[in-house]
């Protein structure tokens, strides 16, 4: 994939308290200033691992019927039903999960070295880059015929953008009275986005993070700041709208100023800003530190927590739209995978997803599991195929598509399919 020329340290920088905090027009406006007081933010960087090192056999000493003995090559899965559709070039690597549209997936990716950009695949895993002059924050939203996102492009902007199939990117408002950034996928909702924010200090959202929307006429603002307690801390993913509200979980996690006392909430959000803690977490058998926005399944909310449960493999939890939580399910690492980071996909009356560590191979899994809490490993992950998925699963025509951060040709991670 191409690159470009600005760093992740100055995109950072880029969104640093200080910046006005009135709603913000069409008209893209000057990179927010830089405050050197500003916290790390909550979002911990999670960096692509290698694929582990396969060790060549070594030679045999020459004799007149010694034969060399060639250097073995990471085995193909024997898994059938998957495929590897791509393989990220050294140096990148995928942010998020893909999105299907119009018979393409579209997708995020990083650059170690700084930045990111945009890319589409088409059916047979040909990739064309469409953008890379953003730094995408959280995953891709389709509406309107159009692929939304939000990201940076130091110094130019820091907002929501949109871009074409074609690859003509727009700026559709800027953020710069919003600081920190973006998490997971939009919401689009009657003409409105909304979504999330990971750990804001600016004076209208807090430095606990947020929610805010984008109206149709181009405007950002704050919907909801989080308070630390009882409400929760540090949203690490997008929202879900249901019957006229939006539901989200915190994840209470942040490697400098965690909220200790805090495992975690599930919260329900009015579109005017009226916040409701559902359940919190307590650290233990019930899950800890919630990663994923959630799925509505018969009538219940289902997530996933990174930790807690059994040994903090993390679990699958259910929770009543009014607030009565139960463990779907607790990961035991080894065969199953443990770490689930992405948010569960539903598929008929199963949910599926990912793990991003455990598994037969350490290197995590596709699962799916029934509402009664049947788990069943769907494919452990190998060097060849690509590991550790931090992502979501996409389902579309029967088939779930998915990337991992690592791992693959060239140990950068991969974009695969699997069918169920």
């Amino acid at each position: 994939m191409r690159r470009f020329g600005f760093s992740i340290a100055l995109a950072l920088a880029a969104v640093a308290p200080g910046c006005s905090s009135s709603p913000v027009n069409l008209t893209p406006g000057a990179a927010p200033s830089v405050n050197p007081s500003a916290r790390p933010s909550a979002a911990p960087i999670m960096k692509p691992t290698a694929a582990p090192t396969v060790k060549p056999t070594e030679t045999p000493i020459a004799t007149p019927s010694a034969k060399p003995t060639a250097t073995p090559k990471p085995t193909p899965s024997p898994d059938a039903k998957y495929k590897v559709l791509y393989s990220f070039e050294a140096g990148d690597y995928a942010t998020e999960g893909v999105t299907a549209f119009n018979g393409s997936l579209y997708g995020t990716f990083g650059i170690e070295s700084g930045g990111g950009g945009v890319y589409e695949l088409n059916s047979s895993g040909a990739e064309r880059v469409l953008e890379t002059n953003v730094l995408p924050l959280g995953g891709l939203t389709v509406a309107n015929g159009l692929i939304y996102g939000a990201g940076f492009n130091y110094p130019t902007f820091y907002g929501l953008f949109s871009i074409t199939p074609s690859g003509k990117m727009n700026l559709v408002s800027d953020f710069n009275n919003f600081l920190g950034g973006p998490v997971g996928e939009l919401v689009y909702v009657n003409g409105t986005f909304y979504g999330a924010l990971g750990n804001e200090s600016s004076g209208d959202l807090q430095e606990y993070g947020g929610a805010y929307e984008v109206t149709p006429s181009g405007t950002a603002l704050p919907l909801y700041s989080f308070t630390g307690s009882p409400d929760g801390e540090y949203p690490m993913a997008g929202l879900l709208y249901l019957n006229g509200e939006l539901y989200g979980t915190t994840s209470c996690y942040n490697a400098y100023y965690g909220n200790y006392d805090c495992s975690g909430t599930v919260f329900s959000l009015t579109t005017t800003g009226t916040e409701t803690t559902l359940y919190r977490f307590k650290g233990g058998s019930d899950g800890l530190y919630p990663f994923a926005s959630l799925v509505y399944l018969h009538g219940l909310l289902y997530g996933t927590t990174i930790e807690g449960g059994i040994a903090n493999n993390g679990v699958v939890f259910a929770i009543s739209p009014s607030g009565a939580e139960h463990v779907v399910y607790r990961f035991k690492n080894v065969p199953d995978g443990a770490d689930p980071r992405g948010h569960l996909t539903v598929v008929g009356d199963e949910l599926y997803g990912t793990t991003a560590g455990g598994g037969a191979n350490g290197l995590g899994t596709i699962f799916s599991v029934t509402t009664d809490g049947v788990e069943r490993v769907v494919h452990s992950f190998s060097a060849a195929d690509g590991t550790q998925p931090a992502s979501y699963l996409t389902y579309h025509g029967g088939i779930l598509y998915g990337t991992t951060t690592a791992g693959g040709k060239n140990g950068a991670g991969t974009v695969f399919r699997r069918e169920p």
